[in-house]
């Protein structure tokens, strides 16, 4: 798993890269046990972009977000609950 974003955001992705990390791992171990079956793809990236038309976005080994939206430079309790919610649905 990695996430990546744009080089003018770096820091700010690699701020938030260790929760990414935690909450995607948490998700999928749960769904795996929930659905009692292996993810079926080699990879689970997470990708933040620009100015995109929706939240996020599901494809099969990765998961585009808004980084405007979802990424803050100082986040409350509440934005870090959205962030994971939004990982997680």
């Amino acid at each position: 798993m990695s996430v990546y974003g744009m080089k003018t955001s770096e820091q700010l992705i690699e701020s938030y890269a260790p929760f990414i990390f935690n909450v995607a791992q948490k998700t999928m171990t749960f769904y795996e046990i929930f659905f009692g079956t292996k993810y079926p793809f080699s990879k689970f990236d997470q990708v933040f972009v620009k100015d995109s038309w929706f939240l996020a976005m599901e494809n099969a080994g990765m998961v585009t977000y808004d980084e405007y939206t979802n990424l803050k430079i100082n986040p409350t309790v509440d934005d870090n609950y959205y962030l994971a919610e939004l990982i997680a649905h």
